[in-house]
């Protein structure tokens, strides 16, 4: 049985008139004819009976019109339901995001989000690269923002943008000029997080170099004040010192060539329901990213 078939009968019953209904509903009164012949033939009863210039509904008709009545007005407001969620996203969505990107992107996306899509619940998960893809597969997660993950057939990844890595040193402290070399990086005693070590001397594989930290600080705010503060140097995403650079409180150089660079994605569980929720915040991301690295926030700039 096929909705269209219902409503066909709905117009029919209600007006009282094959010919009627076929000119209500825009089409051939032979068609319309046939639909219900195969809507009786599948019930396996007659639904309507002849009389002068009409017909009337049987008992079985009768009982069909009631239900038939009630079964489209609820594929009606089910349809309309849906719909309205599409148009106005509402929900829970749980964001995973390292700490080295949660003072860039979150206060212009939850800007955006509390403008844009207020029935939208954001909860955020501070992670680090390492644990977000797991807390994405057991289900912690509805997305996550993260560096590059290995491919795996459980998650999907979108690549956001690349992020250079830079060295981050008190103002005027190192007196060379241009990009930093292998040679200087692994003479300069730096503090860093476990994490963009690990980040780092990946990145840096291809070029021969391996970085043994002075020290293993994870608590990215206590490095940014040692090296204000003339204690120290470190290694960097570009966008979480861009403003400190720009305010002169530190110096930022560049690594090598330039291509030691994180690639940021935005990742979800493949078996995962995808929710209206859950789709319009991955899209302020884009969105929010876009607009952060039209401001050059992610990258040094010329040399």
């Amino acid at each position: 049985m096929e909705l269209r078939d219902l409503r066909y009968f709905v117009h029919i019953a209600e007006l009282g008139s094959f010919t009627r209904a076929a000119m209500a509903l825009g089409i051939a009164q032979p068609s319309l004819t046939r639909h219900m012949q195969k809507l009786e033939d599948h019930l396996g009863v007659p639904v309507f009976t002849r009389i002068n210039r009409g017909v009337r509904l049987t008992e079985a008709g009768q009982r069909l019109l009631d239900s038939a009545t009630r079964i489209l007005r609820d594929v009606d407001r089910t349809t309309h339901d849906v719909s309205a969620m599409r148009q106005v996203p509402s929900g829970k969505v749980v964001l995973g995001m390292p700490p080295t990107l949660c003072p860039v992107l979150l206060p212009l996306l939850i800007a955006r989000m509390r403008t844009e899509c207020p029935a939208v619940q954001l909860e955020i998960v501070p992670g680090g690269s390492i644990v977000l893809p797991e807390w994405l597969r057991s289900g912690k997660l509805d997305l996550a923002v993260t560096a590059d993950i290995a491919p795996s057939r459980l998650l999907i990844a979108d690549q956001l943008v690349c992020e250079e890595m830079v060295l981050v040193t008190p103002p005027g402290q190192r007196r060379k000029k241009g990009p930093v070399s292998s040679k200087e990086l692994l003479s300069t005693p730096l503090v860093l997080t476990e994490a963009i070590r690990t980040m780092c001397n990946m990145l840096l594989s291809p070029h021969g170099v391996t970085l043994e930290a002075e020290m293993v600080l994870n608590s990215l705010e206590t490095i940014r004040l040692m090296v204000q503060d003339g204690s120290c140097a470190t290694i960097l995403p570009y966008s979480i010192t861009r403003r400190d650079h720009a305010m002169k409180l530190v110096d930022a150089h560049r690594l090598l060539d330039g291509s030691i660079q994180r690639q940021l994605v935005i990742a979800a569980s493949e078996g995962r329901t995808v929710t209206s929720a859950t789709e319009a915040t991955a899209e302020m991301i884009r969105s929010v990213t876009r607009e952060i690295e039209a401001r050059n926030s992610f990258s040094l700039g010329p040399s």
